[in-house]
C-alpha cells in the first residue's frame, strides 16, 4: 500500500469526508467508550482514506468518539497486532487490506499473530483490481498482454516488475503472470509504492503492477500505460484496459480488498451493529461516488459471509505461495 498522497486520493478523501457527515442520527450507540479505528499505514495512503471515511461515519453512530490510529510498519503487520491486543469490547477497529490476513501467515514462519484465531471479521469495505502497467522505460509499440509477451522473449533477461513489497498481492499477481505466460520477469520489491512508482516514471523500472489509486493520475496524464488489470470485468474509469481474462490468462482473477476485523471475542451483538453501520455507510451514494474514483467496488457481506471470504482466501495463496519458492524470514 502506498504512502504518499496523491491527487487521486485526496480527492477522493474530500468527497469520502463531505459524505460521511450528513447522515448522522440519533440513534443509541453501541459503545460507550471511545472507539479507534487502527490502520497499519501512514496517513495519506487508500487504506488511510477509507478508514477516516469509516471513523467519521461511525462518529455518533457507534461511538461517541472515534479516532483514527496509525501504526505504520513491517508491512501492515503492526496494525494487526495492536488490534490483535487490543480489549474486545468493540473499541478496537482494525482497518486492513487483505494479504496482512490471508497472504502473510504464509511467508512469515514467526508472525505474531494468527488471523483465523485472533480476529473476528465484520465485513469488507470494497474490492478493487489491480494492475499491470509499463513506464517510459518499456517500447511503446508494447500496449497489450501479447506485445509484452513477445517483447520480453525476444529481449531475455531486461523485463523485470516493481510492486509495493515482496510478498504482496502485487508481488504475486505479476509472478502468476509471469508463469502463465511462460516468461521471465524479474521482481523488484520496494518498501511501499511511492519509490516504485518514481523509478517506473523514471525510466529505471519497466512494468509495475500496482493498485489503481495510486497509478491511476498517471495513466490519465499519459505517463503510464495500462497494459492489463485483474478482476472479471472492465473498469468503467479504464474501459479501453482489458482484464487478464480477456488476455487469456482467466486463473489471473485476483483483486485485493479492504476489510473490517476487530479482536477476537468480541460480543457478537457488537459485531453485528458494527456490520450494520458500516453497510450501511457503504450504501450512500456519496460513498459509492469517491469509493468509484478508486476504482472499489464497496463491499458490505455479513461477519458469516467474510469469515467465509478469509477462510476461502487463506487456502487458496497457501499453495501460490509455496510454489513461489518465496519466504519472507
Amino acid at each position: 500500500m502506498q504512502t504518499r498522497r496523491t491527487l487521486l486520493l485526496t480527492g477522493a478523501a474530500s468527497l469520502l469526508c463531505l459524505g460521511a457527515a450528513p447522515f448522522k442520527t440519533v440513534q443509541a450507540q453501541a459503545i460507550e467508550r471511545p472507539a479507534r479505528v487502527i490502520v497499519g499505514f501512514p496517513p495519506g495512503g487508500s487504506a488511510d482514506v477509507i478508514a477516516r471515511h469509516l471513523a467519521d461515519w461511525l462518529r455518533g453512530r457507534y461511538a461517541s468518539s472515534v479516532i483514527v490510529d496509525n501504526k505504520p510498519g513491517a508491512g501492515g503487520r503492526l496494525g494487526v497486532e495492536a488490534a490483535k491486543n487490543g480489549p474486545a469490547d468493540g473499541s478496537t477497529i482494525l482497518v486492513t487490506p487483505n494479504p496482512m490476513i490471508t497472504i502473510y501467515p504464509h511467508l512469515y514462519k514467526q508472525l505474531s499473530y494468527d488471523p483465523l484465531r485472533d480476529l473476528a471479521p465484520v465485513t469488507t469495505l470494497g474490492r478493487f483490481p489491480l494492475l499491470l502497467v509499463a513506464g517510459p522505460a518499456m517500447p511503446a509499440e508494447v500496449k497489450s498482454a501479447a506485445d509484452l509477451v513477445g517483447w520480453v522473449k525476444a529481449n531475455p533477461g531486461k523485463a523485470s516488475f516493481g510492486s509495493s513489497a515482496p510478498g504482496s498481492t502485487q508481488h504475486f499477481l505479476g509472478a502468476m503472470f509471469a508463469k502463465a505466460a511462460r516468461i521471465e520477469l524479474e521482481h523488484v520489491g520496494y518498501k511501499g509504492g511511492g519509490q516504485a512508482i518514481q523509478n517506473l516514471l523514471g525510466g529505471q523500472l519497466p512494468l509495475l503492477v500496482g493498485t489503481p489509486g495510486n497509478v491511476m493520475s498517471h495513466i490519465k496524464s499519459g505517463k503510464l500505460r495500462a497494459i492489463a488489470s485483474s478482476g472479471m470485468q472492465r473498469s468503467l474509469l479504464l474501459p479501453d484496459v482489458p482484464t487478464f481474462k480477456e488476455a487469456g490468462y482467466a486463473e489471473l482473477d485476483v483483486q485485493d480488498w479492504f476489510g473490517v476485523f476487530v479482536p477476537a471475542g468480541t460480543p457478537r451483538e457488537i459485531v453485528a451493529r458494527l456490520n450494520q453501520t458500516t453497510r450501511d455507510m457503504l450504501s450512500t451514494s456519496e460513498t459509492r461516488q469517491a469509493f468509484a474514483k478508486l476504482m472499489i467496488d464497496p463491499g458490505g457481506e455479513s461477519p458469516q459471509e467474510c469469515e467465509q471470504l478469509v477462510t476461502a482466501e487463506h487456502r487458496m495463496w497457501g499453495p501460490i505461495v509455496k510454489n513461489s519458492g518465496f519466504t519472507a524470514d
